[in-house]
């Protein structure tokens, strides 16, 4: 059963606006505003009548599917505060009509009456202290002093005067309202083609409210200190696409932060946002401090659904591009397609990123180019402090570099602070002042890292492992990648010049498949040994040009590789060129006769740089390439590629509520003998054997059909490529010992004759039929391989999804730490075991307490329940239904009334507020089931509810209830 995020449904251009909202609003009203040509007394109704001031708009009371036009090429020196909200298909939109430029609001008025102070000052009288002024279009610089003003430009304020320095400006006009746009606590509103600035606090300020779109806008000029655009904690539901932030033309700065999302107010109701197609601009100050203010986006404070930011442009900022922190949501935060240059701090950062709910980060097919400048602490792609399940991946870095050209950072992707769990892989960095990519430990441990079959070339040093005395790094592994010459020169970089090295206090390291390429200025490996704990280095392709020692060590200088092997690394490694395609044009594809061909060690994943499924022959490739059909040459890194600054604004489709997806349903004849969602206990446990990563118990208890041949019904995740799903067998477990072992030997189990399948993301796939015959209430294990780092959703004992695990590697299991939770638990892509159609003994339930007719119900509402069938039901408020007192105990009932009496039914409740659902009727009539849900926090405001109908033969029709 598929829940969609819940975006706005809001019209796009004003053409379709109105094709979409009038149908459901048939007497919804067009208003028009002009500045210069229109009257407060008009009706406002028509372009030949229109209102004239923002004030008139503030004053009016609106409808749902009502329209607020302003006129192309105006000006209005007013704040425009909304004054309504609109309904689900019938938005209140504020946009554009006319031709000419956008409407422009100003939160500015102009300053007039200068003379004459001093050689170096005009002065005129502006009573109000303000913190924005413009040149006739030109923004000017802010002094703090009447000496200090010393070119045109400059101004100061002080005692109800301002003071700038001549100059041949037409106009001056300064910030008087503190906000340009202010939307409280305001439902489904559109703002489209408006061009808002100049306040002298907040251009655009979203506070609170619901399903808001913000589309071709142009926003800037806040206070040096504020926001261009402010999103509150609490807003929920928001798309801003097609916008630009910031102007390249304002060269001191655009504001403190472009667009600040989820930074004010209290976390708790918001996100479900969606930021795309924008481009931002700012110019750089001074700031030197690690985590600086000055970002251009800021995602923080989310605690419900999805973030995405997708296709924009970030020029000249002075901290980070995309800053990511302290969010805590079951959903995905995802910065995808965008194009990051010339970022003081880290083009992309997450921060402090340690909730509870666990969902995951995604850092996919990024360009992040020329980061790190203003700072001494930064990378292009930056993971600080991090343990939400983070995955970088398909991203180009390159450029990077620090304040001090030989400080330690400026280099391409680090994992950093006490991270852990983050995976880097398919990425090409190259060209960087500092590291390729860096993990590292910084104020607390950092473990459970993997990076595999990236491209790192032409950076001071390749990959790096390395923590201090208070921030160990461990199990860290570093396969498939090519490392290529990163010696870029004595003046660049803290010059460790070498393809991998491994620092102080990092132990369990496991550096395998990877081809190390060096030149003849450096070797291939370095070795701080300093506390340095166990590495494991083999199945590695090491090369040094001309020869030479092809290992370095801080405590013995360097080793030749007979040397190297002979300390017991690299027993199965091979010391020769790995004869690359064309490495002088970066094509580090593999050629025919390759040593590294078919000389790996087997490995967890699924696909190499290129998408190339792997083993293409009898075993993995060395490197980040697997020689084989499919494979192309790595394209040429471009060098300053030149971005569009403004984004087209263009219409762009509707989007969708709640999306429908068709599920992939089973063909007639088989049905569920067992469901994840029945499951109150299993757990997924490292296999007693070897080569295999999880066994899942499936418990007897819920196995309430018998069957002579089964099937399992698998779930793809909800993220990722794919999971490559081997060799799985099911069988009876035994009754002693292991419980985790089989009885007997277990039954291979196949999809479509093979012993592996590909399961996509969000699909359900079959095996073949099994002649494997399952017994009520018996306990029987399936177990399995999955290869790959592919995000798997993980469920907790009532069935809800509340986290997200990585496949590991061989014999680790997943965990997840959830509120009130500290447990592991089963991983959904066992959905379902079906047994056949043939009639089979029944087990009769046991007999719960007979209530006898269903109690008082209130508002039946009728729904068909085939079987094996399923009903959803949301934002139910538990309000009408909740007991008066206060103390916590069940708070609402819910019952299914049918003609015919159920075999078997199982609950699922997605919840708003922490309520927990029992998955047991509470008791069982003739023809009802009457099923709790308990509010264990008091707090609980609203649920979801979706019944799962299973193993039933007939369910008729069925009336589903709520009691009073």
């Amino acid at each position: 059963m598929h829940r969609g995020s819940r975006w706005p449904r809001v019209g796009v251009a004003l053409c379709l606006w109105m094709a979409l909202c009038l149908p459901a609003r048939l007497d919804a009203t067009i208003y028009y505003v002009d500045a210069t040509g229109g009257s407060d007394s008009n009706p406002g109704t028509s372009e030949a009548l229109p209102w004239r001031t923002l004030d008139k708009v503030n004053r009016r009371t609106f409808q749902p599917g009502d329209a607020i036009l302003l006129a192309r090429g105006r000006v209005w020196r007013e704040q425009l505060t909304v004054p309504s909200s609109g309904g689900p298909d019938a938005p209140i939109v504020f946009s554009a009509y006319g031709v000419g430029e956008r409407p422009k609001i100003l939160g500015s008025n102009v300053v007039s009456g200068f003379q004459v102070y001093s050689a170096s000052a005009l002065r005129a009288p502006w009573p109000y202290s303000t913190s924005v002024v413009y040149f006739d279009d030109q923004r000017g610089r802010k002094q703090t002093s009447l000496a200090a003003l010393a070119q045109p430009g400059d101004w100061y304020w002080q005692s109800g005067e301002l003071f700038v320095y001549p100059g041949s400006f037409t106009t001056v006009e300064a910030a008087r309202r503190e906000y340009v746009i202010k939307c409280i606590n305001r439902h489904y509103v559109v703002f489209d083609e408006l061009w808002l600035g100049r306040g002298s606090y907040i251009t655009f300020d979203l506070f609170t409210g619901q399903n808001i779109v913000v589309r071709n806008c142009d926003i800037h000029g806040s206070a040096s200190g504020s926001p261009n655009f402010r999103v509150g904690a609490a807003v929920n539901g928001l798309l801003v696409e097609h916008c630009t932030f910031g102007r390249p033309e304002d060269e001191s700065f655009s504001g403190r932060r472009l667009l600040e999302m989820g930074a004010a107010g209290s976390p708790g109701l918001g996100g479900n946002w969606i930021v795309r197609n924008c481009t931002f601009h700012w110019t750089t100050e001074n700031d030197t401090g690690l985590i600086g203010n000055d970002w251009a986006l800021g995602v923080m404070g989310v605690r419900q659904g999805n973030v995405l930011i997708d296709e924009c442009a970030f020029h000249n900022i002075e901290d980070d591009g995309v800053y990511i922190s302290g969010n805590d949501t079951a959903g995905a935060i995802m910065v995808q397609n965008c194009y990051v240059v010339n970022a003081g701090n880290a083009g992309i950062r997450t921060w402090n990123q340690q909730g509870t709910l666990g969902g995951p980060v995604i850092i996919h097919k990024n360009k992040v180019q020329g980061c790190g400048f203003a700072h001494n602490d930064a990378m292009g792609i930056h993971i600080n402090s991090t343990w939400s399940p983070t995955l970088v991946e398909y991203n180009e870095v390159w450029g990077g570099r620090n304040l001090d050209p030989n400080a330690e950072d400026g280099g391409g992707i680090a994992i950093d602070g006490d991270s852990r769990g983050a995976v880097v892989r398919y990425n090409l960095v190259h060209d960087n002042f500092g590291k390729g990519i860096y993990v590292y430990g910084i104020s607390g441990p950092s473990f459970n890292h993997v990076v595999h079959h990236n491209v790192v070339y032409n950076n001071d040093c390749g990959i790096t492992v390395s923590g201090n005395w208070n921030a160990p790094v461990s199990n860290v592994l570093v396969h498939n990648n090519t490392c290529y010459k990163n010696y870029n020169g004595p003046t660049m970089g803290p010059n460790y010049d070498t393809e991998i090295l491994v620092g102080p206090y990092a132990s369990a390291v496991d550096l395998r498949n990877n081809i190390l390429y060096s030149s003849s200025s450096t070797p291939t490996y370095y070795l701080i040994e300093n506390s340095l704990g166990a590495i494991t280095a083999d199945y590695n392709l090491v090369f040094r040009e001309g020869g030479g020692a092809i290992a370095r060590s801080s405590t013995s200088g360097f080793r030749t590789y007979a040397q190297w092997r002979a300390l017991g690394y690299d027993a199965s490694g091979i010391n020769a060129d790995p004869l690359f395609v064309n490495p002088g044009l970066f094509d580090f594809r593999l050629t025919s006769g390759s040593p590294a061909r078919d000389a790996g060690d087997t490995v967890p994943f699924l696909l190499d740089f290129l998408g190339v499924l792997i083993p293409q022959g009898p075993k993995f490739d060395m490197g980040a390439y697997e020689y084989g059909n499919g494979s192309e040459p790595t394209p040429t890194p471009t060098v300053d590629p030149t971005i569009t600054p403004s984004p087209t604004h263009t219409a762009t489709p509707t989007p969708t509520v709640d999306p429908t997806i068709t599920p992939t349903l089973p063909p007639a004849g088989w049905s569920d003998v067992w469901h994840v969602v029945e499951q109150t206990s299993a757990t997924i446990s490292r296999n007693s054997l070897t080569n295999r990563n999880f066994r899942n118990w499936i418990k007897g208890a819920y196995v309430h059909a018998s069957a002579p041949a089964v099937r399992l019904r698998l779930r793809g995740a909800t993220a990722g490529t794919g999971t490559f799903v081997d060799n799985v067998t099911i069988g009876r477990r035994a009754v002693s010992g292991d419980p985790y072992d089989f009885a007997a030997p277990p039954t291979v189990v196949t999809f479509n004759d093979a012993p592996y399948v590909l399961v996509p993301p969000n699909t359900t796939v079959y095996s073949d039929p099994v002649a494997f015959p399952v017994e009520a209430g018996a306990d029987y294990i399936v177990a399995m391989y999955l290869e790959g780092s592919e995000l798997i959703p993980l469920w907790n004992q009532s069935g809800t999804i509340h986290g997200y695990s990585r496949n590991v590697a061989e014999n680790q299991t997943g965990m997840v730490n959830v509120s009130g939770y500290n447990e592991v638990y089963s991983i959904y892509i066992v959905e379902a075991l079906e047994g056949t159609s043939q009639p089979v003994a029944t087990p009769t339930p046991t007999p719960l307490p007979d209530t006898g007719q269903p109690p008082t119900w209130a508002g039946p509402r009728a729904v068909l329940l085939p079987a094996n069938s399923g009903f959803h039901e949301s934002a139910i408020e538990l309000s009408q239904y909740a007991w008066d007192d206060a103390t916590p105990r069940n708070l609402l009932q819910f019952g299914l009334v049918s003609q015919d009496n159920f075999v078997a039914i199982g609950v699922e409740v997605q919840v708003t507020g922490r309520v927990r659902a029992s998955v047991q009727p509470e008791a069982r009539g003739t023809n009802h089931v009457v099923f709790a849900i308990q509010d264990v926090a008091g707090n609980a405001t609203e649920v979801g509810i979706d019944f799962v109908i299973m193993g039933a033969t007939s369910v008729p029709a069925g009336v589903w209830n709520l009691l009073r």
